[in-house]
């Protein structure tokens, strides 16, 4: 049985911060909420201070991040706001390994590795991204094509669980028994819980609580969205830096060229391969002219290689794509830092161009986060340029191609638009699921897309999941709201 162990009382209580508040009632998604408190612990002692009062008090306790998430899933209903932020140090990095604190940002963890020559492989795409947010969503990026989500990089965690409790798992030795959780708590409750016996897609996934039998339990807690415990310290693998980073940016004639290419750019391999379809070439236009305007799609790739490797592979890479359609004298290749960065400042502009129109049009966008397997690609690709352009609705696609994972966003204009784009969500996340996909590869469910999760696990797995919420959580104040409706928790 896994034994987990009692925190102290804090040297000091951490106090509301009010004038803060308001900055936290809200993510990237532009999902809004409302709090009466926020805190900000800096040690585990507090963390654990808060949970044991909140759970006395029945008092919802909404953990925060850096606010980068598109679900809504740091956005509180009510209650106390639990912010992270300040728990923001790198406690250290040993060989092939860092120990962080939840705070540590990307971009943070970037500029220590660094000039170490080592990096930590998952890339959301924003880099003020916390680890802890990462953590609970098992983010992942354009490089999961090659190195895989953030489950793949965590060897330890310590998490503080909603009755005060901390528990320490370490991968490959905390191990759940069969399909049953049992953990023993410091004050003699024991919980003992069953996992949730739906089907868990072997793709790229952040829907829902990950599930197998006999499993690493420090699994279940890496993508739960902070619904289970209060994460607050993690210890990451790392990986040498590559000597060089060959890239490039392909242009072609039609969106089916360029998929047929993504194909072939695997076995070349990439280790990121990233679809732009010709809308979102619209929108990048006004900022990068040399876009060549007959273009109907993009392809950007990464490709790790020796520092004398790079002039060969610009020859292969320009004669191979030009054998799928595209046009050698388009093509944009790159190994030097600055221009590397130039590439990546082209993929990651459209997130933000496509934030600012929806401002504009003052509607909120919506955005899939479908990923299906290998073998369904094509038909998913199929359906997407089917239907999408038949809709009249204003959108933008992109994504990891590599991974079958395209993000599709809608711009409504009108309360007509958006319900008609919310129909159409519908109608793709069904097909994804129909295609044994996730409704979420990378951003998590949050309390945004909380009906997809159910056509993908259905209405059992749904209660299953609040089951398991429930034994570790008998107050349920962790996060309501997060993966799965609110009265599910009063339901079972």
């Amino acid at each position: 049985m896994i034994q987990a162990r009692k925190l102290s009382e804090p040297a000091e209580e951490p106090r509301p911060d009010p004038a803060t508040l308001a900055a936290h009632l809200k993510d990237a998604s532009h999902f809004q909420g409302s709090a009466e408190e926020i805190c900000f612990p800096v040690t585990e002692e507090q963390v654990s201070f808060l949970l044991r009062r909140a759970g006395r008090d029945q008092r919802p306790v909404t953990l925060s991040g850096a606010g980068t998430g598109l679900t809504g899933g740091r956005v509180p209903k009510k209650g106390l706001v639990l912010s992270t932020e300040r728990m923001n140090r790198i406690l250290r990095v040993n060989g092939n390994t860092a120990i962080v604190q939840p705070g540590v940002s990307l971009k943070q963890l970037e500029e220590t590795l660094d000039p170490r020559g080592l990096f930590y492989p998952p890339d959301p795409g924003e880099k003020e991204a916390s680890i802890g947010g990462t953590i609970a969503t098992n983010a992942s990026g354009p490089r999961s094509l090659k190195y895989g989500p953030t489950r793949r990089h965590i060897r330890r965690l310590r998490v503080v669980l909603p009755e005060g409790d901390l528990l320490e798992l370490i991968r490959g030795r905390d191990k759940v028994g069969g399909k049953t959780v049992t953990l023993s708590l410091t004050g003699g409750r024991v919980i003992q819980a069953d996992l949730p016996g739906y089907r868990i897609p072997h793709i790229k996934n952040s829907a829902g609580y990950f599930c197998e039998p006999n499993m690493d339990l420090i699994d279940l807690f890496i993508g739960a969205e902070g619904t289970l415990g209060v994460v607050t310290e993690a210890e990451l693998a790392l990986v040498k830096k590559p000597e060089a980073v060959f890239s490039g940016i392909l242009f072609f004639d039609t969106a089916q060229e360029c998929f047929t290419f993504a194909r072939e750019a695997r076995r070349m391999q990439a280790r990121a391969i990233e679809f732009v379809d010709s809308r979102s070439l619209a929108l990048l236009a006004p900022k990068y002219d040399d876009i060549p305007p007959a273009a109907a799609a993009a392809l950007y790739f990464q490709r790790e290689c020796r520092a004398n490797e790079t002039d060969r592979l610009r020859e292969e890479w320009s004669r191979r794509s030009e054998e799928f359609g595209a046009r050698a004298s388009d093509c944009w290749f790159a190994h030097q830092e600055q221009d590397l960065e130039f590439f990546r400042r082209f993929r990651y502009d459209l997130p933000v161009l496509v934030n600012e129109q929806a401002v504009r049009n003052k509607f909120r966008k919506l955005a899939t986060d479908l990923a299906v397997p290998d073998r369904h690609a094509q038909q998913m690709f199929n359906f997407y340029l089917s239907e999408l352009p038949k809709s009249g609705l204003d959108f933008a696609m992109w994504g990891h191609l590599g991974d079958n994972h395209l993000h599709v966003n809608f711009l409504p204009k009108t309360q007509e638009e958006f319900d008609q784009a919310l129909a159409l969500y519908g109608i793709l996340a069904k097909k994804a699921v129909e295609l044994r996909g996730t409704v979420s590869g990378e951003h998590g469910i949050g309390k945004v897309r909380i009906p997809y999760l159910e056509m993908m696990v259905g209405a059992e797995g749904m209660r299953q999941m609040a089951r398991l919420k429930k034994a570790f959580d008998p107050a349920g104040i962790l996060n309501r709201g997060n993966i799965f409706p609110e009265n599910l928790l009063d339901d079972v």
